[in-house]
């Protein structure tokens, strides 16, 4: 998780999901099928809505590249939540071949931007020092379960080869 602590300017130290080489991350994703990475963003047009905007990455040729993109937006609004595209947004598509979320086994991902009134109603104190695990509220758990269940969903279906090994 990157996080500004800044009491104010925090946009300034922003990290594109391309420079992320956090160790841990990067070798998370190294081990798994498929990864989502969550943003925050800021809507100067809609400053007061809670939306998750769903952008992709684009998956391999031959694939569906919509599919985890379609489960998840399928699960937010059964969720009740506000749920749109990255449109005019292309830098928040996650789809440049360095985002983190391409840099799984089967180089598969998508992201999500979560507004900042989304993000504010899921905790009871929002500030960044009294913020916690223990302020969070229900708001959290929906989009946390719909969209574990989109990424099992997806990987229920890929067919996953084993390396080919030869015998002596």
């Amino acid at each position: 998780m990157f996080e500004g602590l800044r009491e104010q300017g925090n946009d300034a130290l922003h990290v594109k999901s391309t420079g992320c080489d956090d160790g841990v991350a990067v070798s998370l994703c190294a081990g798994s099928l498929n990864a989502l990475a969550l943003h925050g963003f800021f809507d100067r047009d809609h400053p007061h809505d809670q939306v998750v905007r769903v952008g992709r990455t684009p998956d391999p040729p031959g694939s569906d590249p919509t599919e985890l993109q379609r489960y998840l937006r399928e699960g937010l609004c059964a969720a009740n939540f506000e749920v749109g595209d990255t449109g005019e947004h292309a830098e928040l598509n996650g789809d440049d071949p360095c985002n983190i979320v391409k840099r799984t086994l089967l180089g598969m991902g998508a992201q999500q931007e979560l507004s900042t009134p989304l993000r504010e109603a899921m905790f009871t104190e929002f500030a960044r020092r009294t913020r916690s695990k223990h302020t969070t509220t229900s708001v959290v758990l929906a989009p946390s379960w719909r969209c574990r269940n989109a990424l099992d969903r997806l990987e229920a279906e890929q067919i996953v080869s084993p390396p080919c090994l030869r015998c002596p």
